[in-house]
């Protein structure tokens, strides 16, 4: 039967140019939905199956909205990780005991940390993915129970953020000044609180000094404006000066012209700070400007809109992080047992 109209997802191989493809829905695909649609419960798919028939749900947003091809892959890597990890335990007959067990084992070799526990968010990560799938095996009516029921996925953990004193941070301007390219995206992190991500995609078009202001284009697709620090400023007029008016800030080293990666911003600025013998990532000083601007300020709504976090909630470790300062405040609770001076006059 003709199909009126073919529903569009990303096309994996040509995600970073956002490009979209038609999607043609499989034969697994088009059998399974059949029978969901009209009610009737199907002979339970094999792994392969079922994992294709949810991640083509996944891609055309029927669990709420479209999910990336980067995100669907790490789904996908969870998914069959956990399903390899409890071979030959068919995929639908695993109990709640097989994923704590998964969840309980060792990070694998080539981590940063082989052979540890699984942090903390990774397991409220795994488990959170792990969970949904089965959940919507059930919806979709591949399974007549849930083997994971009552299972709740771990909660994840936001642990205090981690920052560099001011100090630091002025060491590390002041060593990367004869390399343009990392002292400015140093710089770019620290007083415009940019990701690596939003360092690498930041296009000359989208600084105007004249009126003070940045466009960021950050996670999820958004767009921001924020204001320009009055100490960035002139490094990116000396940066720019001789540029052409369109095209990105910081170049490619090997493809003029074009944008440099995330990874290559990561390396450059954490290359800097391993120098110095720090272990940090570049993402830290984006951490140290919010809580250096936390601390000076008390503001926590003004450090949520520079960190253009979409929840309040997500600034929250900034200010777990600023405690520290909580018994130096209470210590200045007066003793009501001891006499207190009076003002002259009153």
């Amino acid at each position: 039967m003709p199909v009126a109209v073919v529903p569009l997802v990303a096309d994996t191989q040509s995600a970073e140019l956002g490009s979209l493809v038609p999607f043609r829905p499989s034969r697994a695909y088009t059998t399974l939905r059949a029978a969901a649609w009209g009610g009737t419960r199907m002979t339970v798919p094999s792994a392969r199956t079922a994992w294709k028939l949810y991640e083509e749900d996944l891609a055309l947003g029927r669990l709420g909205k479209r999910r990336r091809p980067k995100t669907v892959a790490g789904y996908k890597f969870v998914v069959l990780d956990f399903w390899a990890f409890i071979h030959p335990i068919p995929w639908t007959h695993i109990t709640p005991g097989d994923l704590d067990r998964y969840l309980s084992r060792p990070a694998r070799q080539g981590g940063r940390r082989p052979g540890a526990p699984l942090a903390p968010n990774s397991r409220a990560l795994y488990s959170g993915v792990i969970c949904s799938f089965y959940d919507w095996s059930v919806q979709r009516k591949l399974l007549k129970r849930n083997p994971l029921e009552g299972v709740r996925p771990e909660p994840k953990v936001e642990p205090p953020a981690r920052g560099l004193e001011l100090e630091q941070v002025g060491v590390l301007l002041q060593a990367t000044a004869h390399q343009p390219r990392t002292h400015l995206a140093v710089a770019l992190a620290f007083f415009a609180l940019l990701r690596a991500g939003e360092i690498a995609r930041l296009r000359i078009e989208d600084i105007d000094l004249r009126a003070g202001v940045l466009v960021v284009h950050g996670k999820g697709g958004y767009v921001d404006a924020v204001p320009v620090h009055f100490r960035l400023r002139p490094l990116l007029a000396r940066f720019l000066d001789g540029q052409p008016p369109t095209g990105p800030v910081i170049e490619s080293a090997t493809q003029p012209g074009r944008h440099v990666s995330s990874r290559t911003v990561s390396r450059l600025i954490g290359q800097a700070m391993a120098d110095r013998g720090w272990s940090e990532s570049a993402h830290v000083l984006r951490h140290s400007a919010a809580y250096l601007i936390l601390e000076a300020t008390g503001n926590v709504y003004a450090v949520s809109r520079l960190l253009r976090h979409r929840r309040l909630s997500s600034t929250e470790r900034y200010v777990r992080r600023a405690d520290r300062k909580l018994a130096a405040d209470l210590a200045r609770l007066p003793d009501p047992r001891q006499p207190q001076p009076r003002e002259v006059g009153r």
